[in-house]
């Protein structure tokens, strides 16, 4: 009896390792076929990605092709300011000891407007600091000073409310002037109100 029972025990376990082996070739099987399905679905992501960041960098570069303003454009807006800037101002022209300038007075400050009515007016400018010339009148005119800052050569200014200001060198500054204008061209402005006191004459072109 125990001879019999023997071999069929043998046979059950052969069989049990049998299926062993078949349930984990199975189990290899369905964890490799996973990793396969998660390695292409992030391909795919990765691609779509990558498709996605490019189609939005082309809409930032068209986008910006729009809006990036032409030659054309920029020159036509710079244009378009200065003729702003000139319907706002008066031409003038300041003469120095015989040396003609054309120069601009604002039209929106009335100091400027004051000193217009005047016009033509010839004076004689005394010499201060090195870098400017000034007249003092016996009267006082509208003023609005502010801190400049910097001075520029050919600025006209008023400065308290009585002192005509040209200056002939540009610097920098701590005081207060109210603006009234400015000589376009300085080309020789140094040299025509010399170290002395000049004559200056203002009048409308």
């Amino acid at each position: 009896m125990k001879k019999f029972l023997k071999k069929p025990m043998k046979w059950v376990r052969a069989f049990d390792m049998k299926k062993i082996f078949i349930l984990l070739l199975s189990l290899l099987i369905v964890i490799l076929s996973a990793c396969s399905v998660s390695d292409n679905n992030l391909t795919e992501e990765s691609l779509t990605t990558d498709i996605v960041l490019t189609e939005e960098h082309t809409t930032e570069i068209q986008s910006e092709e729009m809006t990036e303003p032409t030659g054309n454009e920029t020159f036509e807006t710079t244009q378009t300011e200065t003729q702003g800037d000139e319907e706002t101002m008066t031409d003038i022209k300041v003469t120095v000891n015989g040396s003609v300038f054309n120069a601009k007075i604002y039209n929106d400050s009335p100091c400027a407007q004051q000193l217009l009515s005047k016009f033509p007016l010839t004076v004689t400018m005394s010499e201060l600091n090195g870098n400017e010339k000034y007249y003092r009148f016996s009267e006082s005119f509208q003023s609005n000073p502010e801190n400049v800052g910097s001075i520029n050569t050919g600025d006209i200014m008023l400065y308290q409310s009585d002192y005509l200001v040209l200056f002939y060198e540009s610097h920098n500054t701590s005081y207060t002037y109210t603006r009234i204008g400015y000589i376009t061209d300085t080309t020789g402005l140094k040299e025509a109100v010399g170290t002395g006191n000049p004559t200056v004459t203002f009048e409308i072109e």
